[in-house]
């Protein structure tokens, strides 16, 4: 089954809508993904968000739900699934700890993540979605922020924007 196609500024308008309804229950959200990357063409929404305290279960999905008809298609621990405006939508739940590592997985592009894996793998290191980046003695090193990560690894920062391959 092809990729549903979605201009950038349609998408946009919609992951905006989803911001606007959520920013009340979340201490910090970032719509990441290709959008942040400004891809002309984008297949789904990604957002990333640290959710107050008890909103994460069910108070967010019922919330997109009640206001925006989201169709919840899958309410898992780290990542929701939804439809929302006939387009798909991933939330993935970040903590203050682990934003940077979020934010940077999920914006993308698969290309540049793959990059900056094995950046990590030759420093020694080991760059993962769940633990975040460790050093050689396998100690979680800080990476609150995407430019902290990059810093560790001995890399200028990236904008979102330039991180598709071959750039």
């Amino acid at each position: 089954m092809a990729k549903k196609e979605i201009p950038l500024e349609v998408a946009k308008k919609t992951a905006y809508k989803i911001v606007d309804t959520l920013d009340q229950y979340c201490e910090n959200i970032a719509v990441v993904g290709s959008i942040r990357r400004r891809q002309p063409i984008v297949h789904d929404i990604d957002i990333v968000l640290i959710p107050q305290t008890f909103m994460w279960d069910e108070t967010i999905p019922t919330k997109l739900k009640k206001i925006l008809g989201a169709k919840i298609i899958r309410n898992g621990p780290l990542i929701k699934q939804l439809q929302i405006d006939g387009i798909n939508v991933d939330l993935v739940h970040a903590t203050t700890q682990n934003w940077g590592i979020r934010m940077l997985r999920w914006t993308g592009s698969t290309a540049h993540n793959i990059m900056l894996c094995k950046r990590a793998r030759s420093l020694g290191m080991k760059l993962a979605v769940s633990e975040g980046l460790l050093d050689k003695d396998q100690n979680l090193l800080e990476a609150q922020s995407e430019a902290a990560i990059f810093k560790h690894l001995g890399l200028e920062y990236i904008e979102p924007e330039n991180r598709e391959a071959n750039k």
